[in-house]
Formats: structure tokens, sequence, C-alpha cells
């Protein structure tokens, strides 16, 4: 009798872990689970190889896709939980700890165009804090549905800095913004810079308060020399336009009107 419940639970067992080979079908059910089977063609479904828990991956195994894709680590109820690695359609590789498969992960990105992503992963896309560094250019902070998104800092391959908020990748919002000849804007950024409400320092001593676009006084400003001398009034692509220029005593010693200094 003893032998006979211990046989019966070495086949329970056997059924219940062991290795092999099963293929997953259709989409994820309502239930979030997948449909696993022994029976498919690889050609057409996911084939996953190794440890099986109550007929699903559990444990340590390799998952491959018909169309190149491939996920290798640590399963738990059908996908990648815990430490492993998954290589996507296009070539981009993925190795750190998932959770949920790539619904939730956090690790380093690599693609084959060269870019670098380390950080948090959400529903497949760069979403959480990460480090993204492409074509000599680096960013770290704040990421959502796969664009650079809030808080950050932003160093391009030529030298310039921006340190605020950014919106679906785009300097947006309150930041400060460093040109590699050492001019710091300060201010409010729209569209990528396209238009700065703020002060500029200038890298040879001058100062700018107003309205800017692509870095340059448009728009109603003051400008302030070095030797004291200021503009105030209405800026063209960084010239005067409709205004005054003082000495700095106060005195008039210029006025512009539709650009052209009278």
């Amino acid at each position: 009798k003893h032998l006979l419940i211990l046989l019966s639970i070495l086949l329970l067992s056997s059924c219940v872990n062991k290795k092999g080979i099963l293929y997953r079908h259709g989409e994820v059910n309502d239930l979030n689970v997948y449909i696993w089977d022994e029976f498919g063609d690889e050609n057409f479904d996911p084939m996953y190889e190794g440890d099986i828990h109550y007929g699903k991956p559990y444990g340590f195994g390799v998952l491959i896709f018909p169309n190149g894709a491939m996920q290798v680590g640590e399963f738990k109820d059908g996908v990648l939980n815990g430490h492993g690695r998954a290589t996507l359609p296009n070539g981009t590789k993925f190795v750190g700890e998932f959770k949920d498969g790539l619904n939730d992960a956090n690790g380093i990105m690599t693609s084959p165009d060269g870019y670098i992503y380390d950080g948090d992963i959400k529903n497949s896309k760069l979403h959480g804090q990460g480090t993204y560094s492409f074509d000599g250019n680096k960013y770290v902070g704040e990421f959502k549905n796969g664009m650079m998104h809030g808080q950050g800092t932003f160093i391009t391959h030529d030298g310039n800095k921006y340190i605020g908020e950014m919106s679906k990748g785009q300097m947006n919002g309150r930041g400060t913004f460093i040109s590699s000849d050492g001019s710091k804007f300060i201010g409010e950024f729209i569209h990528g810079g396209e238009k700065i409400i703020g002060t500029v320092y200038l890298s040879d001593g001058n100062k700018y308060v107003g309205d800017m676009q692509d870095f340059k006084p448009y728009g109603q400003g003051k400008m302030f020399w070095s030797n004291g001398n200021y503009f105030v009034g209405e800026w063209k692509n960084g010239k005067e336009f409709n205004g005054r220029k003082y000495d700095k005593g106060g005195n008039i010693i210029g006025k512009w009107v539709n650009g052209k200094q009278q």
C-alpha cells in the first residue's frame, strides 16, 4: 500500500515538474494567460524548451518566436520573471531583471545601430528612470511611453547641455541650457527651444532678458551690454528691430524702426 502511494506521488511529480518542449498558441486570454501544449509548428507558434510546471514554462528555459525574437532566462507562469535576456526581431537586445516579461523590466538594452539604454521598461517601452546614449548624445532622467519625458539632463555630442523638463522627447518646460561656448539660457523652453522666454547670459559678458526664437532674441526683450549700454524693444533674428538704445546713464543713444537705425 505504501509502495503504491509512493509510486503515485512520483508519477504525479513527474507530470507536474519536468523538462520538455511546449508551444504557445493564440493571444493572451481574458485571464492574462497564454495557451500552452506539446503540439505546434515552430514556423507559426512560439516554441519553449526548458523547465515545465503544470503544463507551463516555469524555471529556466528558452522561448523562440517565429519572427526571430528570443527570450532566455527564468520563467514563471509562461513569461520571463527574474534574470534573463531578450532579443527582439530587429536585433535589439535586453539583459536584466524581468517581471511579467517586457511588461515590467529593468536592465540594459542595446540596438544594432548603437544606442544603449540602461533603466526601466514598461510594456516593452522605455518608461521610468533611465540613461539613454545615442549618436554621441546622452540623456539621464525620466521616460514615458518610449520617449524622454519629465525631469532630466541631456548632453549633446557637440558639448551643449540641458537640465530641466522634457516632453515627448523635446526640451519643454522650465530648464537651463548651457551651450558649448559657455552661454547660459535660463527660462521656459517651448518645442525643443524653438521658442524660449527667459534670460541668457552670453559668453562675451552680455545679458539678454525676454523672448527668443531658435536661441536668438526674437520679440520683446532687453539687451544689457558689458559696457553698461542697453537696448529696450523688439528684436528679430537676433537684431534690434523696433526700440531704443541707452547708455549706462539712461541717455538715448540710438533708435530703431522696422530694423533700421534712425
